[in-house]
């Protein structure tokens, strides 16, 4: 009797242990549910605001589905598998289509159009853009404006190995068009000076007389916010927290830079598409106010991820799409593609635009 006892309160127990297993279970799942939401939202409201979510924003996304190599298999033998799994699959849709921002086309399926401007526009990183690369790109896509960014040591030479005879070129200071259209003019804008920086020239436009008739393509290149990350990140203890008035500064900085360079293009008449390294994602607070109103070519009809910037951090290796191709509002993207690697840590960005009907 006394064994039947022990049995019947050791199974007891078992059950009550299993019972409270399985809530917790459920529980740890609805809360990465929410932690997800909540590091979608921090990121997506406080990116280039706060300095931890700007840390945020320039990290790896993928890692916030890591929760899910643990709590899934666990989920699938236990007998909550719907309390569960449905919270796990809300969970990957968010990390998914909005902290890593998966692109689905919506616009360019049924274009009727047959007439497209297409623009590529790759940062070729100085001489690690190899110019062999770069002319299989050229030759096999055909673009009609060529942007690229970080070229400023090219001469002639190199630039005769990737253009045809017959093409335009206009460069200034890092910034290159080419076009085998007419230019019909040309100009400049240099960035505010920050302290302890050079003027730089940040955007070079150009009107083409294109297939679409005259449209300005603006090749741009913004300041990096890489020299206040790397301050406030930490070899021996991670983050910084003393050192996050340099990310501060430097997000003030690049806000400034994007009203004036927004503001310039804002002034020009003709349609424009401007293509180049924004050096932000377009989660960043400074996007959304200074250049959402622009038509994100790879928002409307591109396909995945998009991360046109492959970076590694201490072995991790992840990439952002910081690049970007915009078209204003009198354009409609049909297509937008990320191509080829030419040996840049950038890698190429492409887009079909045409006027909207």
């Amino acid at each position: 009797m006394n064994d039947a006892l022990v049995r019947s309160t050791s199974h007891g127990v078992l059950l009550t242990v299993n019972h409270w297993l399985q809530r917790l279970l459920v529980i740890g799942c609805w809360m990465y549910l929410l932690s997800a939401v909540g590091v979608w939202l921090l990121i997506r409201w406080a990116g280039d605001h706060w300095w931890v979510a700007t840390v945020m924003m320039f990290g790896p996304r993928w890692v916030w589905l890591l929760p899910l190599l643990v709590l899934t298999p666990i989920s699938l033998i236990c007998r909550q598998r719907v309390r569960t799994l449905l919270p796990l699959l809300l969970a990957a849709a968010v990390v998914v289509f909005c902290t890593m921002h998966f692109a689905i086309p919506r616009s360019g399926w049924f274009s009727q159009s047959s007439t497209r401007f297409r623009v590529l526009s790759c940062n070729v990183e100085g001489d690690r853009g190899g110019p062999a690369a770069l002319h299989r790109l050229v030759w096999k896509h055909q673009p009609d404006a060529v942007a690229l960014q970080e070229c400023s040591h090219w001469d002639d030479q190199h630039l005769a190995r990737i253009f045809p005879g017959d093409w335009h070129v206009r460069r200034a200071g890092s910034l290159l068009i080419a076009t085998p259209h007419q230019i019909i003019e040309t100009h400049e804008h240099r960035r505010p000076r920050a302290p302890g920086s050079e003027t730089r020239i940040n955007g070079l436009y150009c009107l083409i007389d294109g297939p679409l008739g005259p449209v300005g393509v603006c090749s741009i290149h913004l300041r990096t916010p890489r020299e206040g990350l790397y301050t406030v990140l930490d070899r021996r203890i991670g983050l910084a927290p003393g050192r996050s008035a340099a990310v501060t500064e430097e997000i003030e900085w690049r806000r400034i830079e994007s009203e004036d360079l927004s503001s310039w293009l804002r002034r020009i008449d003709n349609p424009t598409v401007v293509a180049g390294d924004f050096n932000m994602p377009t989660e960043s607070r400074i996007y959304r106010r200074y250049w959402s109103h622009w038509n994100n070519t790879f928002n409307q009809s591109g396909w995945g991820f998009g991360a046109t910037k492959i970076t590694r951090v201490r072995g991790i290796r992840y990439g952002l799409r910081i690049d970007h191709i915009l078209a204003d509002q009198k354009f409609s993207a049909t297509g937008a593609w990320v191509i080829d690697p030419i040996g840049s840590d950038h890698l190429p960005l492409m887009a079909d635009v045409t006027v909207r009907q």
